[in-house]
């Protein structure tokens, strides 16, 4: 063992003739080349791992679709199909939107700053109101079934996308609403919470 500012015993020393010459004849060896494997070999190994032996004609036929081959017409008709099926029918369509409704009477959502705000200017109002009220798919923030408006706190983050905003304003007209009333920030700014 060499110690901090020890030298080492071979430092400097020259190599022997003998060594250098079996280390040059270690280098120059040809490296074992594997040899070739056998289909038995192949076959054994897909069959431990997958448990399936392909024929040859099924391997053929992955091979060819592995070169880039193009595919059939029939079989591209096929995709195509399988692509449309994709999109959502208005069955599923329906059932999702099902789904939402379910989901949103069960987890009301906790209130958020604007919105309490926006209760509390309802509140001076003297209008009877309802929280988080749901019409179809939509939950507007706060309801007035004597005006039948529904009101919506707006922020900046949320509710940045207008034309998103005025599909679902359409969709509460749709389902009865007289009009809804947007509040920003800004408009909501000066209410003072009770």
């Amino acid at each position: 063992m060499v110690r901090r500012g020890e030298i080492p015993w071979n430092k400097g020393k020259p190599w022997p003739d003998e060594v250098k010459a079996k280390i040059s004849i270690g280098n120059r060896k040809p490296k074992p080349r594997l040899r070739p494997l056998s289909k038995e070999f192949y076959e054994n190994v897909s069959r431990k791992l997958t448990g399936i032996i392909r024929s040859p004609e099924t391997r053929e036929k992955i091979a060819r679709a592995r070169r880039g081959t193009h595919p059939s017409e029939a079989t591209r008709k096929k995709l195509a199909l399988a692509g449309k099926r994709r999109v959502i029918s208005p069955e599923h369509s329906e059932k999702m939107k099902a789904g939402w409704r379910e989901w949103a009477g069960k987890w009301p959502k906790p209130e958020t700053k604007l919105e309490t705000r926006l209760y509390a200017l309802l509140n001076r109002s003297g209008y009877a109101y309802q929280k988080q009220k749901q019409f179809g798919s939509r939950i507007v923030d706060a309801y007035v079934p004597e005006l039948n408006l529904a009101f919506e706190a707006d922020g900046a983050y949320w509710h940045k996308d207008k034309k998103a905003q005025l599909i679902r304003d359409e969709y509460l007209i749709s389902k009865g609403i007289e009009a809804v009333v947007h509040l920003t920030e800004i408009d909501l700014k000066g209410v003072t919470l009770d």
